[in-house]
């Protein structure tokens, strides 16, 4: 698969830009939950608004986030989280981030 160990970030069919990720991540059991249990997490994500995004995990880049045990998907958290920050539309400078919050 191309850019293996990179996220990729795509408007349509263009690539606009790139994450790094660890090439090798440990998995951590009390990081994972189904579509189910993220979506009760966050509400802003729907269960067919979050299995959307993992049919289309190749495209996107959410494949990182994506572990198959039998059928059943599991996602895990951290990776998840780090795919949706780099969603973000303009980068935030943690000096003049507003919220206190430090990226």
């Amino acid at each position: 698969m191309e850019g293996r160990g990179k996220a990729r970030k795509r408007r349509g069919s263009e690539v606009v830009g790139y994450q790094d990720y660890p090439e090798r991540h440990t998995v951590g059991f009390s990081d994972l939950r189904t579509v189910k249990q993220l979506a009760s997490m966050n509400p802003a994500f729907s269960e067919a608004s979050l299995r959307w995004l993992l049919f289309q995990a190749e495209k996107n880049g959410l494949d990182r986030a994506v572990v198959k045990v039998g059928s059943r998907v599991l996602i895990d958290v951290p990776i998840f989280e780090r795919w949706l920050e780099a969603q973000r539309v303009a980068q935030i400078d943690p000096a003049q981030d507003q919220r206190g919050d430090h990226v």
